[in-house]
């Protein structure tokens, strides 16, 4: 069976991140495109890719199956729609979107294009979380009354960064609450659509963001993120 070829949309932290990790486990990384191509080239030359070049030259690549897209967050959504319309399968870095409507055109593009399209949510594949699903379906622990996720990290705020900057999609309520509500969705198999946002308060001062949301899920059960990063 022929192994997927890969392209690497992207040249910043994860996007190395995730291509060391396909080249540890042997898959064909085959091209890389960036914002310029001295960007791409040098990120090519550290990862051992042998094409490279520009976003554009990346969804326009006959050596390539599968981009994974970890640009900043504001540009997802124009990177996933490059490569879908292109017929390339696309495995987006989270969040996949800014928002609800950008996300249904990036999914109405997979879909009208015939091609797989995913949101990056590692955590939904580990083996923690498979097990957690599997008690709750059983109902190991009795009924759930509530269900609350934390999550925080601390960031280099010394020369701000992406994480600080809305129009990179930076603030915790995207750059980081995506991680621990899915994680609620997963456990509690909400549907995003059945989800009613009923409190939000989002506080954005450099250098802490905090994001508090709380919401209801199936028979209001009570679902509760909180997010920090400072």
């Amino acid at each position: 069976m022929m192994s997927l070829r890969w392209g690497i949309c992207g040249t910043g932290k994860i996007a190395h991140d995730f291509t060391a990790a396909l080249n540890s486990l042997q898959f064909d990384v085959a091209f890389v495109g960036a914002s310029s191509k001295e960007k791409a080239a040098e990120f090519a030359k550290l990862h051992n890719v042998l094409a490279h070049g520009t976003y554009v030259d990346l969804a326009e690549s006959d050596s390539v199956d599968v981009v994974y897209i970890g640009t900043v967050h504001s540009a997802h959504k124009k990177h996933c729609l490059m490569m879908l319309n292109k017929n390339k399968a696309v495995l987006c870095e989270k969040p996949c979107t800014l928002n609800a409507n950008d996300t249904k055109e990036v999914i109405a593009a997979a879909r009208s294009n015939g091609v797989f399209f995913a949101e990056a949510m590692w955590t939904r594949y580990t083996p923690i979380v498979i097990e957690a699903r599997k008690r709750l379906q059983r109902g190991d622990i009795g009924k759930i009354v509530m269900v609350q996720s934390d999550f925080g990290f601390r960031a280099d705020t010394s020369n701000g960064g992406r994480l600080f900057d809305r129009a990179l999609g930076g603030a915790a309520v995207v750059c980081a609450t995506s991680a621990s509500a899915n994680r609620q969705m997963l456990l509690r198999f909400v549907v995003v659509d059945t989800i009613a946002w009923t409190w939000c308060d989002h506080v954005y001062c450099a250098p802490q963001m905090r994001t508090t949301l709380r919401c209801f899920g199936p028979e209001f059960l009570p679902l509760k993120h909180s997010t920090t990063v400072d």
